[in-house]
């Protein structure tokens, strides 16, 4: 069975926090695609002298970090700490690091003329953080974007994620905080990485599978159209005729006996018609997927381990169960992996949200 350590550390200083090791009952830890809602739940059974654990787990003030079997593989930030009905038990949220940059606001003009979006993307980060947001987080040196002119004047006040979400509808990258173990002595590194193109591997490259019966727990398939599209929009800057598109069509959907759907997404900032089309054939495969696999929960304890796989890799799965008789295989992507930790009398599993590969 794997030893987990959970943390207490301090937010803007990353320096550790008494009593250091928190006695957390955690329920699940959960991380997502290109800064989604990193999160864990935990609970606290809090003893008759409990101010150090109280100090340890203030919201917002102080930080958690993930130690499994030596090696970190999640941290966030504490913001919700509440008491249950007789006080002797504390319920942990924690949010990712990303998720503070993300919310807040740019408060001063901000420009870049003809510059990568992913240079666009750490400058923001730097400029918040030298303004006296700094949670110590570090920065990377990734290019790969493509050259925009990103504008923010003041007025707008525009949260930091919303204009990261915006660069990444004129090229395709993913983002992430990370945290490892760096150092002799070990201390805990906070680190935004930047994903040029796709986040995540490829298969086969990445080596991932899972089969049925093997090392997936339940497999409760299903189909679900209510997202269905064979033909994808997308509607650019500006407005009437003046206001580009581009779109991505499946004959074959239709030539299946599907009728037309059409689904019609918004890139306000986006002007080039021909990155348009690229969003377009790039949503296609999702929206054409009607299977739907939200909760593939997999062991977490056997190949491939958790901490081995990150959201938005892809995955073979090898299946075998009454809808699938006489066996199938076929490739996915994990848009996102919920960890239960376990305990003395229930296996380490990982519930795998998995989406078309596009």
């Amino acid at each position: 069975m794997a030893t987990y350590r959970y943390l207490s550390y301090t937010t803007r200083t990353n320096v550790p926090v008494e009593p250091g090791e928190l006695p957390l009952d955690v329920e699940s830890i959960r991380w997502t695609l290109r800064g989604g809602p990193d999160e864990l739940r935990a609970k606290l059974t809090l003893p008759a002298r409990a101010n150090e654990l109280v100090d340890a787990t203030d919201p917002y003030r102080r930080s958690i970090y993930v130690e499994r079997d030596g090696v970190l593989i999640w941290g966030g930030i504490i913001t919700q700490a509440l008491d249950s009905d007789d006080g002797a038990e504390l319920s942990i949220t924690a949010k990712g690091f990303w998720h503070y940059f993300a919310g807040q606001p740019i408060v001063a003009n901000l420009s870049w003329l003809a510059t990568d979006t992913l240079t666009v993307v750490r400058g923001l980060i730097n400029w918040w953080q030298a303004g006296g947001g700094s949670i110590a987080v570090t920065v990377g040196t990734e290019t790969g974007g493509a050259v925009v002119n990103a504008i923010y004047p003041w007025y707008d006040l525009k949260p930091i994620g919303e204009a990261v979400s915006g660069l990444a509808q004129h090229s395709r990258f993913g983002w992430s905080v990370d945290v490892a173990w760096e150092g002799t002595p070990k201390v805990p590194v906070r680190r935004l990485r930047l994903y040029p193109g796709k986040q995540g591997r490829r298969f086969p490259a990445s080596g991932l599978a899972w089969e049925s019966p093997g090392n997936i727990v339940t497999l409760p398939w299903g189909r679900d159209a209510s997202g269905y599209a064979n033909l994808v929009m997308t509607a650019g800057q500006g407005e009437g005729d003046l206001m580009p598109l581009g779109s991505a069509f499946s004959s074959a959907s239709m030539a299946a006996g599907y009728p037309l759907m059409i689904n019609v997404l918004s890139y306000k900032d986006e002007p080039s018609a021909t990155r348009l089309r690229s969003w377009a054939e790039a949503h296609l495969p999702g929206a054409l997927d009607i299977d739907k696999e939200a909760a593939v929960t997999v062991r977490a304890d056997v190949d491939p381990i958790i901490g081995s796989y990150i959201p938005g890799d892809e995955a073979r799965f090898a299946v075998t169960s009454p809808r699938f008789a006489k066996g199938t295989t076929m490739v996915r992507k994990i848009r996102a992996i919920t960890l239960h930790p376990g305990s003395d009398t229930a296996p380490e599993t990982a519930t795998l949200d998995l989406a078309a590969v596009s």
